[in-house]
């Protein structure tokens, strides 16, 4: 059993990366994709988002609030003609997590609200890996919030319901 147990683990290929967009906007998002074959690969990822420059309607007149959030997402890629395992061009299905806080900018006495979204979506896109096993992610993903809860005391909040996501990914791929 514990031969069968470390010849698993020698053959899992596992690729961690950053997406330096996030980085470049004021936040960051840590990417883990598990292969489950040459072909097909789950990545669950975890940010953090700063943005201090967000305008959002509230009550028919355009406000400026800073926003904190925590994303988690969940997707799944189906890769076309993989060379090296779970590289090249790829379609991707994702669903999305957000948890945000904002609060007015500018004012002495700020606003706040909190919003908590769920949304789901498609992706394409491509991973190159080199010889040395560094990892360069490219994707984008455009998707539909289903489900949206933002607790503001009686006041009408309308915020974007697209989901869109573009990921420049740096990483490693460890194991096989």
């Amino acid at each position: 059993a514990v031969l069968t147990f470390s010849a698993f683990q020698a053959q899992a290929q596992v690729d961690a990366t950053l997406n330096t967009l996030g980085v470049l906007a004021g936040g960051t998002q840590l990417g883990v994709d598990f292969a489950i074959n040459d072909e097909f690969s789950v990545e669950g990822t975890i940010g953090y988002n700063n943005n201090d420059d967000v305008s959002i309607i509230i009550d028919d007149a355009s406000t400026n609030y800073s926003s904190r959030g925590i994303p988690i997402q969940a997707v799944s890629k189906y890769y076309i003609g993989p060379a090296k395992g779970t590289d090249k061009f790829y379609a991707a299905a994702f669903m999305r997590y957000v948890n945000r806080n904002y609060e007015q900018v500018g004012v002495e006495d700020p606003n706040t609200f909190t919003q908590s979204r769920f949304g789901i979506g498609f992706g394409l896109g491509t991973k190159l890996i080199s010889r040395s096993g560094v990892v360069f992610d490219f994707g984008m993903n455009l998707g539909r919030v289903i489900s949206e809860n933002v607790a503001v005391n009686e006041t009408d909040v309308r915020l974007p319901r697209a989901i869109v996501g573009f990921k420049i990914g740096i990483g490693y791929r460890f194991g096989a």
